[in-house]
């Protein structure tokens, strides 16, 4: 049985009479391509002939950024995937015996906290 979440974040399954395809979005985000230009590139270089590759300058700028680009008062930025669904969890007081969803397409990192 297929189950999609509704405009209403409501769960349906396909064989209700609720269901109906127009009630439900579907994104296509690919996870095997990327854009990546000459200015990505020369970020990255810039990054790497730092003296600061992990914190710094490079990173209080990139923070800025997506604070700009989402209007967030504050950002994190972090050394890998795991360590921000980590802070994220923590931020939203997960705790052990919470309940956590996951897409069944994941990294396991989005299921082990």
């Amino acid at each position: 049985m297929s189950h999609f979440i509704d405009i209403n974040n409501q769960i349906i399954d396909d064989d209700s009479q609720l269901f109906n395809k127009s009630n439900y979005h579907q994104y296509n985000i690919s996870y095997g391509r990327q854009s990546i230009d000459h200015h990505d590139i020369n970020a990255v270089a810039q990054a790497l002939q730092s003296s600061l590759i992990t914190t710094g300058p490079i990173a209080d700028a990139f923070e800025a950024a997506l604070c700009n680009l989402t209007g967030a008062k504050h950002a994190i930025v972090c050394s890998n995937g795991t360590t921000a669904l980590h802070l994220a969890c923590i931020g939203l007081q997960v705790h052990e015996n919470d309940l956590g969803l996951t897409s069944p397409i994941t990294f396991l990192a989005s299921a082990n906290f």
